[in-house]
């Protein structure tokens, strides 16, 4: 800015006076011939602007700002030539792109095919790159197995009400056994009998004809015809002889003798239970009494384990049927089992039976067969068990009753 200097005439203060010289405090104006006729000029607009810089934001007042030069600095303004028409991105597209800017398209990643692949019978392939673009694109027919073993059920899988079809037969624990091999699936026929023809192997057995009963044939069951034999009835609350007879019951002495047991077979169908066993006695003898029991049979056709000690009965007080229910009742599953009685004290006077029934074979080839009981010698107090030494024994035995309960 200009600085004025003035001097007052007369020295007073009318306020009137000289200009004695103009001088400027800054570069921005030029002041020439100061003292006496002074010619202000304004300097530049660098000059201007270096010596008072814009301490705000200005406006142009819509007004050009002509004959720029281009600028090479970043605070320098640009002229409009310097300013591109078409601004980046522009020109060719690169990198994961192609064709040209402003429109450029994803470039092929890899070899495949494009849009949806896949059906119900086989599922698609991605291969996919570390910016995440599918590379590859293929479908495959996977199998139940391989999808599977690749990912084990984590729980129970639902068939929705249908089938599995066309299955093997498992030979494992846990592996699925076909309907054939169920036992639904076995037994088509009524009376079908299931087995194990093997280990872990069911098998149907078909069934037999009326009369039939099943045996065994080369280790598997098998139906057989039954072989003849006597067959003791029992019946609750009733008696039932041993051994068993084709004829009227004979008396006497015992056949064995004194204090030698008699043994005779018979069979048991069905359990029952013993409740008493019982003699008749045809005549009194002084002192003698009547030993009975059971045993089971091992298997060998010859009594083994004792089953009851029933005690002994009274065969020197009074004539007819005397019963003893000591260690009674006693259950009898199906299977052989052995009545056993021995005179003891003296040799009692009772009813006894032949043998027809259940006659034993002499040890060697004979003609006649007549050994209808077995003995054991030696047993004057408890019955032994095991029954001890078998010998061969007379065609007729004492004849025992049985009472179920």
């Amino acid at each position: 800015m200009p600085f004025i200097e003035t001097q007052a005439a007369g020295g007073g203060g009318g306020g009137s006076g000289t200009v004695t010289n103009v001088s400027s405090a800054n570069t921005g104006i030029a002041v020439a011939t100061p003292t006496t006729t002074p010619v202000l000029t304004l300097a530049t607009l660098d000059v201007i602007a270096t010596d008072g810089p814009p301490a705000a934001a200005w406006s142009n007042n819509s007004k050009k700002i002509t004959n720029l030069a281009n600028g090479a600095a970043a605070q320098d303004a640009a002229a409009f030539g310097q300013i591109p028409t078409a601004l980046p991105p522009n020109g060719s597209a690169g990198g994961d792109l192609t064709g040209t800017y402003p429109n450029p398209t994803l470039a092929a990643a890899g070899g495949g095919a494009a849009g949806p692949i896949g059906s119900t019978s086989v599922i698609p392939v991605v291969t996919v790159d570390a910016k995440g673009r599918v590379t590859a694109l293929t479908s495959a027919s996977p199998t139940l197995d391989t999808i599977a073993t690749a990912n084990a059920t984590a729980a129970n899988v639902s068939m929705n009400s249908h089938k599995i079809t066309s299955l093997t037969e498992g030979a494992a624990a846990g592996e699925a056994s076909t309907y054939a091999a169920t036992p639904a699936g076995i037994l088509t026929t009524t009376g079908d009998t299931l087995y194990a023809s093997s280990a872990h192997t069911a098998a149907r057995l078909a069934v037999g004809a009326t009369g039939q009963v099943v045996g065994v044939a080369s280790g598997v069951p098998a139906w057989q015809n039954p072989v003849a034999s006597v067959y003791q009835s029992f019946r609750s609350g009733r008696y039932t002889a041993v051994p068993v007879t084709f004829q009227n019951a004979s008396t006497g002495s015992t056949p064995a003798g004194l204090n030698t047991m008699s043994v005779s077979a018979f069979m048991v169908e069905y359990s029952i239970a013993v409740a008493g066993l019982g003699v008749n006695v045809n005549s009194t003898v002084a002192n003698a009494v009547m030993r009975l029991g059971i045993y089971s049979d091992g298997g060998a056709g010859i009594p083994t384990t004792l089953v009851v000690d029933a005690g002994t009965v009274d065969c020197h007080t009074a004539t007819g049927f005397v019963e003893t229910t000591t260690g009674l009742p006693v259950t009898l599953t199906p299977g052989v089992y052995w009545i056993a009685a021995v005179a003891q004290t003296a040799n009692a006077n009772i009813y006894l039976s032949a043998c027809d029934g259940y006659s034993r074979g002499t040890g060697a080839v004979a003609t006649t067969f007549n050994i209808g009981c077995y003995y054991i010698a030696s047993v004057s107090g408890a019955l032994p068990t095991p029954a001890g030494t078998v010998a061969d024994g007379a065609g007729t035995a004492p004849r025992v009753s049985i009472r179920l309960s």
